[in-house]
């Protein structure tokens, strides 16, 4: 539908126009531009340079083309096999994705220890991905704790890692600006590009797939291979 460098270079306008579409991707394509336009309070004239700008030549080629990938949706789901998986390989599968990764592994590389955070189910995977950094010789912590004193840090160059499906947790944005006062680089994997983490990180992955929870519980496999990846590249 939206390519993942087309989603991380959009404006305030154009990212509602995204979210409106992104959750309503059975919906949109029996909508008149009339309709779509009433629903994201934009004028038809703004959705016609939206959908120009993703690629199409029309609202009506934009129409047919999701519905067809609605269509292989449903057969793929029909064989058992996930579409949204299957998408999300299709978006890191790019060279804007690889130098994605190499944004990261430079302020990496460039800090003296690496701290990973998340809160709740995310602050037991960051420990996870700390720990998997640290193999590879990098001085990296896992923390989960929201209450952790990291104003007194005195690391003069850290790099933050935080991992969050919604990137709009309390707590966690919390430890980001105590983080960002001391002038840290901060880096961020979320689910949505318009979240209030993706936003004020210095560098951001948001994979922005509707997966981001299944059967009621959070999952981490975009972050796990955004993490997988970055260290493969540092390990080189």
């Amino acid at each position: 539908m939206f390519k993942y460098h087309q989603l991380q270079s959009m404006s305030v306008t154009d990212g509602k126009i995204a979210r409106f579409v992104m959750a309503n991707t059975e919906k949109v394509p029996y909508m008149t531009i009339r309709e779509l336009a009433k629903e994201t309070s934009v004028s038809t004239a703004t959705l016609l340079r939206f959908f120009s700008k993703m690629g199409y030549d029309s609202y009506s080629e934009f129409k047919r083309a999701l519905n067809q990938e609605n269509n292989n949706a449903k057969k793929n789901s029909e064989k058992n096999e996930s579409p949204d998986i299957m998408l999300f390989f299709e978006v890191v599968n790019s060279p804007s994705f690889e130098d994605k990764i190499e944004e990261a592994c430079k302020i990496i590389q460039s800090a003296d220890i690496l701290l990973v955070i998340g809160v709740g189910p995310s602050g037991a995977f960051a420990k996870y991905c700390a720990r998997y950094f640290a193999d590879l010789g990098f001085f990296a912590v896992g923390m989960g704790d929201s209450y952790y004193p990291v104003q007194k840090f005195k690391f003069k160059h850290a790099a933050i890692l935080a991992i969050s499906e919604s990137g709009e947790s309390e707590e966690l944005l919390n430890m980001i600006a105590s983080f960002q006062s001391k002038k840290y680089q901060i880096l961020s994997i979320t689910n949505s590009s318009f979240s209030t983490l993706s936003k004020i990180s210095d560098w951001n992955f948001s994979y922005n797939m509707n997966f981001a929870k299944k059967e009621g519980h959070n999952t981490q496999i975009p972050a796990l291979f955004v993490i997988e990846t970055i260290a493969k590249k540092l390990k080189k």
